[in-house]
């Protein structure tokens, strides 16, 4: 029987933490992708464990039946995983209903957290009895604890990376969650088969507040340590997340790749600890707990300055970049370099505190009590290190506080301990040690060193060549936003992510502005989602028939360094043209679609690359039928998508979810960048004459000259193709949802290989290109010639563009392989 449990719990540990990610998925596309979601979901989901098993351990009477007990409640847990997704819906459909635009957002967050608490309750409540039908005597608690807990983290291990890596994008988030609710069912049928056959067993009374056998300052500090513990657990795997997300370019990845290895080194841990079953609450183990605690405060720091050697590595292959299965391995390995000293050192915590915490009792509501101190402790590690640590101080000197806390409550337990009795000299020289190394690490990390000096966009021979110089950072919950200058221009990076510059290669940006104010019959309301530098917004604002402009960008701090860009976004969001009303929200674009009742004639926007940190959410079918209901009767919606960013596949998954919703819709291509412009319903479009005075108002006529622009024709000579030529070889293509964001999984690689996916996509448009342009309608003869003698220009220009770039590729790979040879 104790074989059949195990799978049982393994099995358990499984379908938890793919609930955790299928609701965190969930949450992040209705709600927004900002790190307060994150928080809130970890918090809500360990707060529920804590309050669970906090509550088991006081029922005494339940523990007499424990197999039965597990099996009613992985029975609630079922139930509860099943309703999530439509009371997550309900939730945030009745604040939008009932509640004003600005309390329904903070009432959908705290809501769905609490919805989290409630339905997690049970999943905390199970692991008392787990260790009471898993022991067979009362000495055995801390083996069976620590058995138990090895086989859960190894469940949930296999969790996080099937889902992450394999049943996401073959299933989607909610065919993955009922999945897992199928693996609870399993589990709850398999322990009530096993609870039939099952004998009453004795227990002890109901824990005290204060266990016997330890003293009372003595279980203070212990579990203020096993609390501290469990939130620089959590901590450290939000920070961990955040680092490894410098060095590689998908946060799904580095998340996923991050919480396997966590949860691996946590397995392990905790199978090793098994053999740790002497343990008692006497001065050598809580020394041993204090001296552990210690060692993980200088692992958390050690392993920072050897990481960017190791990626580092990685980087500087000889294929010119990740291919798929190195980007993988990049992954995982990096993460193991920087997980695993920590993680090893916190799996012991856990086991140890519940053999200090009830020695020689052996009873479970012992570990009820370690293991919802250490929920709580990690949901509030959670809270703390998401809103408040990475804005306030940033990433490393986040990872510094934590190690810091945990280093004094190691020392705390230690002194506590050490009343009335004598150390050996063997404790002091080993806490002496640790003390003295953490704070020797605090020296070699260079805590005040940006993080994106040591990343790629510094430490490649490019950024060498280029003579990149930090102009300025910051750092926030969203994003690390730094602006750098190189070769007399600057750019914006997002983490290590290289979002918008000033340079030539950046003009079709003031494009993304200036076609649709041109081409829309009265773009009086324009929304511009995603500021970046404000080159778009910029452009937009010096169209003297706008109204009201809307600025929506998710970081404060891009927002921030705008006045490092000012020539390009003419003084926005600061200054603003005197014939406009400006707005600007700090929010992310789905969420402040989902709120707003207002109609705009004209939404733009730039987004990341969809494979970069929550950018794949608007490019899916659903955010594009969200726009579509926010654009008035003849509105356009003006989208970016870089044809150089990902493969040919992925651009037309993009292409036949925009044509789901947009029957009418146009693409123009400006260098290596696609533009879709989709209408609400039919074309509406301005005349000829009223394009034309548009493009010489003066402000206008300016900021498209400092783009090369010098006539109308230039502008819109870069139309390729219309829906309808389109949508013949897009059938087959199959689209992008919220539920399923196929594109996130795409082979992706950096470098060279961008060059390839180019070529390919530029070739597909040449073969789509349309006879006629919509847009000429009721043009003479002689300016409809004009434009097509411009559009023939700019087509022999991507013709040799995507030859070039063919070329390029091959003639890199032909060299590296004459070099190999």
């Amino acid at each position: 029987m104790p074989l059949v449990l195990l799978l049982l719990f393994f099995s358990s540990g499984l379908a938890t933490l793919v609930y955790e990610v299928t609701w965190l998925k969930l949450l992040a596309g209705s709600l927004s992708n900002s790190s307060h979601v994150l928080s809130m979901v970890l918090a809500g989901f360990l707060l529920g464990l804590a309050m669970g098993s906090r509550l088991a351990s006081k029922r005494e009477d339940l523990a007499r039946r424990p197999i039965r007990t597990y099996a009613w409640l992985e029975c609630s847990i079922f139930i509860g995983a099943l309703a999530m997704p439509y009371l997550l819906r309900g939730m945030s459909q009745a604040a939008l209903t009932f509640l004003s635009p600005e309390l329904a957002h903070a009432v959908r967050l705290v809501g769905c957290g609490s919805l989290l608490f409630l339905v997690t309750i049970p999943m905390g409540a199970t692991f008392p009895f787990q260790v009471a039908s898993f022991q067979a005597a009362p000495q055995r608690a801390l083996r069976a604890s620590a058995f138990i807990l090895a086989f859960q983290t190894a469940g949930g291990m296999s969790g996080v990376l099937l889902s992450g890596f394999f049943w996401l994008p073959a299933f989607g988030i909610h065919n993955t969650h009922y999945l897992a609710v199928s693996i609870t069912g399993l589990v709850a049928a398999g322990a009530w088969v096993l609870s039939v056959r099952e004998e009453e067993v004795e227990v002890d009374p109901p824990l005290p507040d204060q266990v016997p056998g330890v003293g009372g300052m003595r279980f203070v500090a212990l579990c203020t340590l096993v609390g501290v513990v469990g939130g620089a657990s959590l901590a450290l795997e939000v920070f961990y997340t955040r680092i490894l997300s410098f060095f590689l370019p998908d946060l799904a990845w580095s998340f996923s790749a991050v919480l396997g290895v966590y949860l691996l080194c946590l397995a392990l841990g905790a199978f090793l600890s098994t053999r740790m079953t002497k343990v008692g609450a006497t001065l050598h183990g809580a020394s041993v707990l204090a001296l552990v605690g210690a060692f993980l405060a200088v692992a958390s720091l050690a392993t920072l300055p050897f990481l960017y050697d190791l990626l580092h590595w990685f980087e500087e292959k000889p294929s010119g970049g990740f291919d798929g299965g190195a980007f993988l391995i990049a992954a995982l390995v990096g993460s193991f370099v920087l997980v695993a000293p920590a993680a090893v050192c916190l799996a012991a915590f856990l086991p140890l505190g519940i053999g200090l915490l009830a020695p020689g009792r052996g009873s479970s509501p012992s570990a009820g009590v370690a293991f919802s101190v250490n929920s709580l402790g990690s949901s509030l590690g959670a809270l703390v290190a998401g809103l408040v640590l990475v804005p306030t101080i940033g990433i490393k000197w986040g990872v510094a506080t934590v190690a810091f806390l945990v280093l004094s409550g190691a020392v705390g337990l230690f002194v506590v301990a050490s009343r009335g009795e004598r150390p050996s000299r063997n404790h002091w020289i080993i806490g002496g040690t640790a003390m003295a190394s953490f704070f020797g690490m605090t020296i070699v990390a260079d805590l005040d060193r940006p993080l994106i000096l040591d990343s790629g966009v510094f430490q490649r021979r490019l950024a060498t060549k280029l003579g990149r110089r930090l102009v300025e950072v910051r750092e926030g919950s969203v994003t690390v936003a730094s602006v750098v200058e190189e070769q007399g221009q600057r750019v914006l990076f997002n983490d290590a992510f290289q979002a918008a510059g000033t340079s030539s290669s950046y003009q079709y940006m003031k494009m993304l502005g200036h076609v649709p104010m041109l081409l829309a019959e009265q773009p009086e309301d324009v929304l511009v989602i995603a500021f970046g530098t404000g080159t778009t917004a910029g452009s937009v604002s010096r169209h003297a028939s706008v109204k009201q402009l809307t600025l929506v960008e998710i970081s404060p701090e891009v927002l921030e360094l705008a006045p490092h860009f000012e020539s390009f976004n003419f003084g926005l969001p600061e200054q603003a043209p005197s014939h406009l009303e400006l707005e600007v929200h700090v929010d992310d674009g789905r969420a402040f679609l989902r709120r707003t009742d207002r109609e705009y004639d004209v939404i733009t926007l730039e987004p990341l690359f969809p494979h970069t940190p929550g950018a794949v959410h608007f490019y899916t079918r659903d955010f594009f039928a969200l726009t579509r209901e926010r654009l008035s009767d003849g509105g356009v919606l003006c989208h970016w998508i870089p044809l150089h960013g990902q493969p040919m596949m992925s651009f037309l998954s993009i292409l036949k979810s925009f044509s789901e919703v947009f029957a009418a819709y146009d693409v123009c291509v400006y260098g290596s960048n696609a533009v879709l412009l989709g209408w609400n319903g039919e074309r509406r479009l301005a005349t000829l004459e009223e394009m034309e005075r548009r493009r010489l108002e003066p402000d206008v006529q300016a900021d498209l000259q400092a783009a090369g622009v010098e006539r109308l024709e230039d502008v819109l000579g870069a139309y390729v193709a219309h829906g309808e030529l389109l949508s013949e070889s897009l059938q087959p293509i199959p689209g992008v949802t919220d539920d399923r964001p196929r594109i996130l999984y795409a082979d992706v690689r950096p470098n060279i290989e961008h060059r390839l996916y180019l070529a390919e996509s530029l070739r597909y448009l040449l073969s789509k290109v349309a006879a006629e342009i919509p847009w000429t309608q009721g043009w003479s003869a002689s300016q409809a010639e004009g434009l097509e003698i411009a559009r023939e220009v700019k087509l022999q220009a991507m013709k040799r563009h995507a030859a070039r770039e063919e070329l390029d590729y091959q003639e890199y790979h032909r060299t590296v392989g004459n070099a190999a040879d």
